[in-house]
């Protein structure tokens, strides 16, 4: 719900879109790194991270705490040991939810290709969130502390479904 209510909004409320020719195709190096292909390699861990269950950990910004919505991947594996018919509702869990995740963080990085117009001028904001910049640009504050309010609740119930499946896994662990 909090990431494809994003994806309209983004989609929806900005008001200076970029081309598509510029959205898909554009490439700026603000990495630090100046091997452009290096650079070009690193920009591919924003969607990766969604794939993981470390993803909250490592990368903080707006992709990790919309995406953390559809923890199936993580959480299916981890009490597939307690769910009638396992054999086939585990797998079938985690390739939902593995391809949901792909599939809207996908969406959602392209919904922010098209509006954000200078990725240089994003990070030259006092707002040490450039996700969070790119809502209150697009947004304005109250749709920004709206929908932020929302990824934080969801960030929240996340992390307590993590707790309760780490729980399980210590308790099959010392079965």
């Amino acid at each position: 719900g909090t990431t494809v209510a994003a994806i309209i909004a983004l989609l929806v409320m900005s008001e200076d879109k970029v081309s598509t020719k510029d959205a898909f195709t554009l490439f700026e190096n603000n990495s630090g790194w100046t091997n452009n292909g290096w650079a070009f390699m690193l920009a591919f861990t924003a969607p990766m991270w969604t794939l993981t269950g470390c993803r909250r950990y490592i990368y903080n910004e707006l992709f990790n705490l919309l995406l953390n919505i559809l923890d199936v991947d993580d959480s299916a594996a981890h009490i597939s040991e307690e769910t009638s018919g396992a054999a086939k509702a585990a797998p079938l869990a985690m390739l939902i939810g593995v391809g949901a995740t792909a599939g809207l963080g996908w969406i959602l990085l392209i919904a922010i290709s098209f509006v954000i117009p200078s990725i240089s001028g994003l990070l030259a904001t006092d707002l040490p969130l450039p996700m969070a910049q790119v809502f209150l640009d697009v947004l304005g504050k109250r749709g920004m502390l709206t929908i932020w309010s929302f990824i934080i609740v969801v960030q929240y119930v996340t992390g307590a479904a993590q707790g309760v499946d780490a729980s399980r896994v210590v308790f099959a662990f010392a079965r």
